[in-house]
């Protein structure tokens, strides 16, 4: 999602100019050495049923699809569709960003959570620290049997979701039309947005609001009263990674395998604007964050785990580091799902950014970095002058 964070740290070891580059390197708190590794049960985990037996374990069954960040909080909200859990208590798990120890549950309330292909999959937090998360629906045209829906959770001390949106997405596509395996979310309140790409159909959907949100941009692929054309891409194509690009009306998004599309919808029209090529094939999972006039994306390969970050500041994209903090042999993840999401942002005085990053991999854990920048020139007078230091667009 997009939001607007701003907080001046002094940053132990970070003063000066010893960083040549940007850096990535793993939370070391975090799990064991960055990484909280399928089937591992973490000290201090809480009990997720009540008879305390039960642990979140990880699995390798493609069954955790969706994990967000809690600005609020500095929290991990994490979805899995584990029947160890789900039988037992809520399927929306609540993880430390610190540590990534279970903390405990979402309550999912009384026949409020119900309906879908998956009834639970994807989550994302808004500015505001709201909580969003949709089912998958594998056909959301009207008459295929299932709607698409949204719950909302007003922060992590709610006692039961509410359904936000309820509906079809489709009315005269040729095709099913797939909707709920990704998510983004920014703005907070009246202004939060959120966008879910097409599998089967180009484009994506766009709902604004927070207690109810309406589908006000139905961008390529549907045929809705108002929905958009959208010029410049195919199918699929916001599917598995999709994000916010900045406070307009900008959507990157890919598909493993395709480019990096980047769109701009309006009341009129959308298109895509610019593409670029990845490194890896298999990356798809996406966010994107500003630091001092700097644009970065990061992106998650889904086959390996490892996290790339690009520059996506001009033209054409750079990629600046990457890294991946599993280790030994991986399940596979032949979905191509999970999430990468940036976390909080700290500064110092000389313009030096530290950034957290979580990234999922479904069915190879939970992994936690730091995200080190480059101060642009004239950031370090910005900074020492007391004005505006950092504008963030993390957050879903």
């Amino acid at each position: 999602m997009i939001r607007t964070a701003v907080s001046v740290l002094a940053l132990a070891g970070l003063a000066g100019t010893a960083l040549a580059q940007p850096t990535l390197a793993p939370l070391s708190s975090f799990g064991s050495n960055g990484w909280r590794a399928p089937s591992v049960i973490l000290a201090g985990d809480s009990p997720t049923s009540n008879d305390g037996t039960n642990y979140l374990a990880l699995g390798t069954g493609n069954l955790e699809r969706g994990l967000a960040f809690n600005p609020s909080t500095g929290n991990l909200i994490l979805v899995t569709r584990n029947g160890a859990i789900t039988g037992q208590a809520s399927p929306v798990r609540v993880l430390s960003g610190t540590s990534g120890r279970d903390l405990g549950g979402m309550p999912l309330g009384t026949g409020v959570v119900a309906g879908g292909t998956f009834v639970y999959n994807k989550v994302g937090v808004a500015d505001d620290g709201a909580i969003y998360m949709s089912n998958m629906v594998a056909d959301a045209r009207t008459g295929a049997g299932n709607t698409f829906k949204v719950y909302r959770w007003s922060d992590e001390a709610a006692t039961a979701p509410t359904t936000v949106f309820n509906g079809n997405l489709g009315t005269g596509a040729s095709t099913a039309v797939r909707v709920g395996d990704s998510l983004d979310i920014s703005g907070s309140g009246a202004n939060t947005r959120m966008v879910f790409g097409h599998q089967t159909a180009a484009g994506y959907t766009v709902l604004t609001g927070d207690t109810s949100p309406t589908a006000a941009t139905y961008v390529g692929g549907i045929t809705p009263s108002g929905s958009l054309p959208i010029t410049g891409t195919g199918n699929n194509q916001f599917r598995l990674g999709i994000t916010f690009a900045g406070p307009g009306n900008d959507v990157w998004g890919r598909a493993p395998s395709q480019p990096v599309f980047r769109s701009t919808f309006s009341a009129l029209n959308a298109a895509v604007n610019s593409s670029f090529a990845t490194t890896s094939a298999g990356e798809g999972a996406m966010d994107y964050i500003t630091i001092n006039g700097t644009s970065y994306l990061a992106l998650l390969d889904t086959n390996n785990s490892r996290v790339r970050i690009y520059d996506v500041t001009g033209p054409a994209a750079v990629e600046l580091t990457n890294l991946s903090t599993t280790i030994g042999t991986l399940t596979g993840n032949g979905n191509a799902t999970g999430d990468v999401r940036f976390g909080a942002v700290t500064l110092d005085q000389n313009g030096f950014a530290k950034v957290s990053i979580y990234a999922m991999s479904t069915n190879q854990g939970i992994q936690a970095f730091e995200f080190f920048t480059i101060p642009t020139p004239g950031a370090a007078g910005v900074l020492a002058m007391g004005g505006l230091l950092a504008a963030r667009r993390r957050r879903r």
